[in-house]
């Protein structure tokens, strides 16, 4: 089993994200979106190559969650860890955001 650690980016694009869909959209909704974050990170912990790779760096790999956000993370092999890098709106340029 691997453990996953959020990097300080994933933490603030996450936070971004909620204060968004609470603005624009209802609570229900940000609690679903962080519903579904927390599934895809148990399967991470289970399975973290289950996910692709970026098609713009190997090194990475990527989840969407609900069709409308792309999470991406490494694996640190050698301390089973998933480290989740950052996470975007998936309608923005992602290759440039990695930069």
């Amino acid at each position: 089993m691997y453990t996953v650690q959020a990097s300080t980016e994933f933490v603030a694009d996450f936070e971004q994200i909620i204060d968004d869909i609470l603005q624009n959209y209802t609570q229900a909704y940000a609690e679903k979106i962080a519903l579904m974050l927390d599934i895809q990170l148990e399967t991470l912990k289970q399975s973290p190559k289950i996910y692709t790779t970026a098609p713009f760096s190997k090194n990475y790999r990527r989840f969407i969650i609900d069709g409308k956000y792309t999470a991406f993370y490494k694996i640190d092999e050698q301390n089973h860890t998933v480290i989740l890098l950052n996470i975007f709106p998936s309608i923005r340029d992602l290759e440039v955001l990695l930069k």
